[in-house]
């Protein structure tokens, strides 16, 4: 009671929201076409021995005017091809507009209807109400062992119903999880909510469409963009499985595309790196722009290059990645005799650079800046300080 009091003896007015019922009732009849298919894929139709283990048994579920939600015994995730059939199936009947029966009928005469969907454990009044969609209660009571009823829905029920499915527009599953050990839960919706999805769907395959005409650079910058956006589509599970898939594939292709990269900008600063060693002479002090990305892997073989090469000079490379940049140095052991300290040294042109990451040793050390505004004022810097 939210206002006022109730008393024995009062007249009360029972009133339905009609409005409310309307949206609720394609719902709960999905959800019984949903029971319907699960067990279809899943087990290939009724199947007593698994059933009996509580394969496929109904754990709970809840409708409301805005999406419906069925929990089943089943021990393992439903896979996106499983998921794929199921609504398949649905939209299948939706789309014959199969007609929505129910009947009342004597509950030991009900239960030998062939692939019936009743709740283990469920205290049933006598007589039952039936609810079977795309079968007439002349049909079942004419013959209830028909192994044809293992395609459509038959359960007992005493909720609202739409009178026909078509009423229901479209089906799609929006969410397929776990609850507890042995029991997944699968979230739809329908009608408006349904076309929602779908449209959404729709509008980011479009959008991948548009990324996977790209390439190099404007594809890996992209696809970054495109993969912040996903969440913000209202897709069903289907088609966003699909749809991440497509992502999927583009990523691995920009992962290629930046190994490759990677491996090319390393081999021409290996090479610059060798060349310089040559030609700066002994106990220089060198500092050197090399871009290869920010990338200790082949900063590290650059510097033993350089050591191998010209074991008197001491390094300091500053490298432009994609948004930041790395400050990689190496310094001579007569150098650091002499007081020179590669820590001091990356720290100096970090400071230089507005600030950043730096860490090491006074011969090996390394940093890290995020934005490239300030690169030419940390080449200065690092100049500067063993000038």
């Amino acid at each position: 009671i939210n206002d006022g009091s109730v008393a024995v003896g009062d007249v009360l007015t029972c009133a339905v929201d009609y409005d409310r019922r309307e949206k609720i009732a394609p719902n709960h009849t999905m959800t019984h076409v949903l029971n319907y298919a699960l067990r279809k894929v899943l087990l290939g139709g009724p199947n007593d021995e698994e059933e009996k283990k509580g394969k496929i048994s109904q754990k709970g579920s809840h409708v409301d005017e805005n999406r419906l939600r069925f929990d089943f015994g089943w021990d393992k995730p439903v896979s996106t091809e499983q998921m794929a059939e199921v609504e398949r199936l649905v939209n299948e009947q939706i789309s014959s507009n199969l007609q929505v029966y129910d009947y009342q009928a004597p509950l030991a005469e009900a239960m030998e209807i062939y692939g019936l969907r009743a709740v283990f454990g469920e205290n049933y009044p006598d007589p039952v109400r039936v609810v079977s969609v795309g079968i007439s209660e002349e049909q079942l009571k004419a013959n209830p062992k028909s192994e044809d009823w293992a395609n459509y829905s038959v359960e007992f029920c005493g909720g609202t119903h739409v009178q026909t499915l078509g009423v229901g527009e479209v089906f799609v599953i929006t969410e397929e999880t776990g609850t507890a050990a042995g029991v997944r839960r699968i979230s739809g919706v329908t009608r408006e909510k349904a076309r929602e999805c779908n449209a959404d769907a729709d509008k980011f395959a479009t959008r991948l469409d548009g990324l996977e005409a790209l390439e190099g650079p404007a594809l890996a910058a992209e696809l970054k963009v495109v993969k912040n956006e996903l969440n913000s589509y209202t897709m069903g599970a289907v088609r966003k499985a699909e749809l991440v898939a497509r992502l999927d594939v583009t990523a691995a292709k920009v992962l290629a595309w930046q190994k490759e990269q990677t491996k090319a900008k390393a081999g021409a600063a290996s090479a610059t790196v060798k060349e310089l060693a040559k030609s700066c002479g002994d106990a220089a002090k060198v500092v050197a722009r090399i871009d290869f990305g920010v990338d200790g892997k082949t900063s590290s073989k650059l510097m033993k290059d350089f050591g191998k090469a010209n074991k008197t000079s001491s390094l300091l490379i500053i490298s432009a990645g994609d948004e930041g940049f790395g400050i990689y140095c190496n310094a001579a052991k007569a150098h650091m005799e002499g007081g020179l300290d590669a820590l001091q040294w990356v720290q100096a042109t970090v400071e230089a650079a507005g600030g950043g990451k730096s860490g090491g040793r006074p011969n090996n050390a390394n940093g890290q800046v995020a934005s490239l505004a300030g690169i030419d004022a940390a080449e200065a810097a690092a100049k500067a300080f063993v000038a």
